[in-house]
């Protein structure tokens, strides 16, 4: 079984190959669309959930990369920490933001004093992580008290999860992610740690499984379906 250090070495190396791939190349103009789209989108939640102004409040992506949503906000005091920082600046550096202040590091150990943040922004982000447990550890401890988080990931069904999780370490199963989570599991990880969820929002498994045969996707989107979770959690209690 690889170690999860190898399991991220691996993954940083698939990264970096991927974006640098003829495919994603292809695809940057729809990304970009897409990564304003998520802007905006963040931005109406800001404004729906948040007592800070805007543009007074100071905010974190996590593995922002250069198609991270906080490269389409349009303010000062912004931040981002991806280990590949050094690679995005000499790869693409016309995709990024310069009012961001990027550095390279992990979500495990968060460059920052503690209680930093109004915001901290962590989109398909904790699925890829070695440790979500201190990923969400560090973003409690750089988050002000009543402090937010906006999360996105994917989630499964629970039969979906435990049989990507066997997979995963059997290595009989293809998998991207290193972390499954069903909705109940990945709300009591949250709010054991310090939170409370103030505002979530995905599709029923069932209306995206019809979608998927729709589409006339692959007979695996259909068994290990997947929907997309996006949160909002509020730093409650320290811990």
């Amino acid at each position: 079984m690889q170690s999860k250090t190898k399991m991220w070495e691996n993954a940083l190396r698939l990264e970096k190959e991927y974006w640098l791939s003829s495919e994603f190349i292809e695809r940057l103009p729809k990304r970009m669309k897409k990564r304003k789209e998520e802007a905006d989108k963040f931005r109406k939640v800001y404004e729906k959930v948040s007592s800070v102004s805007f543009e007074e409040s100071k905010i974190l992506q996590i593995g922002s990369a250069a198609i991270g949503l906080i490269n389409d906000l349009d303010k000062d005091l912004l931040y981002a920490v991806d280990p590949l920082k050094s690679f995005y600046e000499e790869n693409f550096k016309m995709y990024l933001n310069p009012k961001v202040n990027y550095l390279e590091g992990v979500g495990e150990k968060l460059p920052f004093e503690n209680n930093k943040f109004d915001w901290v922004i962590c989109t398909k982000t904790l699925m890829h992580v070695s440790s979500p447990e201190k990923v969400l550890e560090e973003i409690h401890r750089v988050l002000k008290m009543d402090g937010k988080a906006y999360i996105t990931l994917s989630i499964y069904e629970p039969v979906s999860c435990f049989f990507i999780n066997r997979g995963k370490h059997l290595r009989f199963l293809s998998i991207k992610d290193f972390n499954c989570y069903t909705v109940k599991s990945f709300s009591k990880f949250v709010e054991s740690n310090g939170f409370k969820i103030i505002n979530n929002k995905y599709k029923s498994f069932n209306q995206k499984r019809m979608e998927n045969r729709e589409k006339k996707k692959k007979l695996s989107s259909l068994v290990f379906t997947e929907v997309n979770l996006e949160v909002v959690i509020e730093k409650v209690r320290d811990i």
